[in-house]
């Protein structure tokens, strides 16, 4: 089977950023600083806050990666080995939400400069912001994909599209508005997987014709990895979302402590049901599309299913890599302000200031 675009799928994609660019406009209208346009104004309650921290947290690295090209590539075992270090580092991040909140930093690299000092937060501000920049751009060709796919535009200038988008999310009203418009696309996505299990598993034939039809080493436990690669895909994301500013952004913007656990509890929920829903529709489409390029499996299953329920799943896909990239978008201009431009070029930066800069 090949990838063919299916330009009826569009609509429930330009219907998703409709809603979001209108919740966005509505939501800038609250700002009046940058502490709420930075943390929200410190008013997240448990449900925004967790619908938030999993849109921001899976992005086009778990629909064109990770979890998806795991299972396309190498099996079920792989890509469920894949979430854990995510599961780990969020129930760490929940044993610690309360400290994370009680410090009221808005940056990593001003936590880091309490034990270690101004150099050790200058550097910490360099590396985020470059580590940021690559994760930014993968998100904007993430999107490329999807509008080739429900189109037939080139990536190339999908990405363009996308790039713009994204923007204009992150500048419009900050983490006041973004983390509304996550909440609702963490819906949309837990919702559209959750769909498109039984979907694919009916066009598919039934467990049994899918395994027929898959290469022998995807159903053991490691595929074909060695314990060394295995390992090779499980640091790194432990490695991340420990030290993700955006996870630390969110749970500062928390009401309160309390508030930030429960929150964080839901994010791992939300997560578990990634973990499982994500590596057997990508595992599904390799039975169904065993010669495309396996960042696109999860994309080309919308292809498949009914019309209604590709087009919820290619909306949540799109919600994985727009709320991703706006929020490091976000994540990095803080850094610009808070961590380069506030600390060492203009230490007396009114709060007026640190709004202009933050946006622009």
């Amino acid at each position: 089977m090949e990838i063919v675009s299916k330009p009826t799928l569009l609509y429930f994609v330009i219907g998703y950023i409709v809603a979001i660019v209108l919740m966005g406009i509505y939501y800038s209208k609250k700002i009046e600083s940058s502490e709420d346009f930075i943390l929200a104004g410190r008013t997240l309650g448990p449900i925004i806050l967790m619908g938030t921290m999993l849109a921001t947290w899976c992005g086009s690295g778990t629909v064109t990666g990770g979890y998806n090209s795991l299972a396309y590539s190498f099996g079920l075992g792989p890509a469920m080995f894949f979430g854990l270090p995510s599961l780990i580092g969020v129930i760490f991040l929940f044993t610690i939400a309360e400290k994370i909140r009680g410090l009221n930093k808005h940056t990593i690299p001003e936590i880091l400069e309490i034990n270690y000092g101004t150099y050790a937060r200058g550097l910490a501000t360099i590396i985020v912001f470059l580590s940021y920049v690559g994760i930014i751009a993968y998100q904007y060709q993430g999107l490329g994909f999807i509008l080739n796919v429900t189109t037939g535009l080139p990536v190339d200038i999908g990405t363009i599209v996308g790039a713009v988008i994204m923007i204009v999310l992150a500048t419009m009203g900050g983490l006041m508005s973004v983390a509304p418009t996550d909440a609702l696309s963490a819906l949309i996505i837990v919702t559209g997987l959750i769909l498109g299990v039984p979907a694919m598993f009916s066009v598919a034939g039934g467990w049994s014709n899918i395994v027929a039809k898959l290469p022998p080493d995807h159903l053991k436990l490691t595929g074909n990895l060695t314990g060394i690669q295995m390992l090779g895909y499980l640091i790194p994301t432990l490695s991340l979302i420990l030290a993700d500013q955006n996870m630390y952004q969110r749970i500062t913007a928390a009401k309160g402590g309390k508030e930030a656990k429960i929150g964080v509890a839901g994010w791992l929920l939300g997560m578990i049901i990634i973990n499982f829903t994500i590596p057997f529709i990508s595992l599904t489409a390799r039975a169904l599309f065993p010669d495309i390029q396996a960042g696109m499996a999860l994309i080309a299953s919308t292809l498949v299913m009914p019309t209604i329920v590709g087009g919820l799943l290619i909306a949540a896909i799109a919600a994985f890599i727009i709320t991703t990239g706006d929020s490091f978008l976000l994540s990095a201009a803080t850094n610009i302000t808070f961590d380069f431009y506030g600390k060492y070029i203009n230490p007396n930066l009114t709060d007026a200031q640190k709004l202009i800069i933050t946006k622009w």
